[in-house]
């Protein structure tokens, strides 16, 4: 006659192989391992670097001390005309200064400042607006030229991203100022 014990011995629960229980230790140990070692050797996200439109702060409530773009009211026609544009970012992206793109015809410009935002697949950034963001505000100057052969008033566009998102998509020129200069005759 067999007798079930009232105790069970230590060990393994009943049906389960010794063997089955150390294999699994064994990955889990792996898996301790290839983490200490990512952590170590800096498994980092791949970045990836997109030329977006700058975000300009024009009005913007937040930052009332933001310096505004500068652009002269009079220019000579054939001279040089400096605009100085500053881009933002936020502290929570991985951006750098860009180019600033200059197209100008007759008395018509668009300039157009790019900044390059890194992105990482796999990984994340805050942005401004997550509670987890302390980021400070870094300002970018962006310098232009443009030149009017022409003398009479000229239009400047001045493109740019209100938005200054996280992702590629969210820095579009969905932001639009103009301006107006008095070209002179030259000498």
């Amino acid at each position: 006659m067999n007798h079930a014990p009232l105790i069970r011995p230590a060990g393994p629960t009943v049906g389960a192989h010794p063997k089955r229980a150390r294999s699994t230790l064994r990955q889990l140990a792996g898996l301790a391992v290839a983490i200490v070692v990512c952590a170590l050797l800096g498994c980092d996200p791949v970045p990836t670097d997109h030329r977006v439109v700058g975000t300009v702060y024009i009005d913007e409530p937040r930052v009332p001390n933001w310096p505004l773009p500068q652009v002269p009211d009079t220019a000579t026609a054939g001279v040089p005309l400096e605009i100085t544009i500053w881009t933002v970012d936020t502290g929570c992206r991985d951006m750098r200064q860009g180019d600033t793109e200059v197209t100008a015809l007759g008395r018509s410009a668009i300039v157009i400042p790019y900044d390059i935002l890194t992105t990482y697949e796999g990984g994340f950034l805050l942005t401004i607006n997550d509670p987890g963001c302390f980021g400070t505000l870094d300002a970018f100057e962006h310098k232009a030229t443009v030149v009017f052969e022409e003398p009479g008033t000229a239009t400047i566009w001045l493109l740019y991203s209100t938005l200054g998102g996280p992702e590629p998509e969210d820095n579009t020129a969905d932001g639009q100022q103009v301006y107006t200069v008095e070209v002179l005759p030259a000498g």
